[in-house]
């Protein structure tokens, strides 16, 4: 019985794998960490908010730093980092949809700013790859 009960509890604690939050999440902008993360701050309720760390879902951006295995990576990896700065200036406002937790426990999501999605202006401009998950290709 003591065992049933154990299973029963560690079952609703844990989070579904695949839950997804709908939203939109009001959230700013607190930093951009490369050309796929970026850091916001999500207003759950009032005056409290969370810092998370936001993979763009969708898109596939090269490689920062060591990373990269190739200098063109690296240099790829920056151009989109910056155009994702542009795009998403420190403080800016922006809304989260469709948040869920990846398989490597960050959050994935779309990043919107005035209603349009700065994964899908990244890979227009052909700085990101599409990406549905798998294996990865290379930017070398």
């Amino acid at each position: 019985m003591l065992r049933i009960a154990l299973a029963a509890a560690l079952l609703l604690a844990a989070p579904a794998a695949a839950e997804t939050f709908a939203g939109p999440f009001p959230a700013k902008l607190v930093r951009v960490i490369d050309g796929d993360t970026v850091r916001v701050a999500i207003r759950m309720w009032f005056r409290q908010s969370v810092l998370e760390d936001v993979r763009l879902a969708g898109i596939d951006a090269p490689e920062t730093g060591k990373r990269a295995r190739c200098p063109a990576e690296a240099e790829a990896a920056e151009r989109a980092r910056r155009r994702l700065a542009e795009l998403l200036p420190a403080g800016a406002q922006v809304e989260v949809w469709n948040v869920r937790r990846e398989r490597y426990g960050r959050a994935l999501g779309m990043v919107l700013i005035q209603g349009v999605s700065v994964g899908e202006t990244l890979q227009r401009e052909g700085l990101v790859r599409p990406y549905g998950g798998g294996r990865r290709g290379g930017w070398c």
